[in-house]
């Protein structure tokens, strides 16, 4: 899972840790602008909505995410964090023409977003490693 990311949003550049209390990220609109949404759901923090940051593209193709209305989005992100197999930190950038896939998950009148992962293989650097979509 990307443990850290860095995005731009209204001309302004963050750095934003999913270990932040109220770390958002960036939802592209159909319409191009982009609007921040809260980065999954802490411990601490008091919902239904399920617990971590991202969810396995196996989970929403089986339907353990169908409850909470799940609804696919591209985030602009232009550098993520991940800790390889053995624990280092290894920073990746994308090209603007690439992004991360989301997922808004919704329980009532709440909603946020989670960082699509795939199944690692035996080659994967790390054990979950977002999905990135061209174009």
């Amino acid at each position: 899972m990307c443990h850290k990311v860095v995005f731009y949003h209204q001309n302004h550049c963050y750095q934003v840790s999913f270990d932040q209390s109220h770390a958002k990220l960036p939802i592209l609109l159909r319409n191009g602008q982009t609007l921040l949404m809260p980065w999954g759901r802490r411990n601490q923090t008091p919902s239904s909505l399920p617990l971590g940051g991202s969810v396995s593209l196996d989970e929403i193709y089986t339907g353990q995410w169908d409850s909470y209305f799940p609804r696919p989005v591209k985030m602009q992100i232009r550098s993520f964090l991940v800790r390889d197999i053995e624990d280092q930190v290894k920073w990746f950038h994308l090209p603007s023409d690439k992004w991360i896939q989301g997922l808004i998950a919704q329980e009532k009148a709440e909603k946020r977003v989670y960082i699509v992962t795939l199944t690692p293989n035996k080659d994967s650097i790390c054990p979950r490693w977002p999905r990135i979509l061209l174009g």
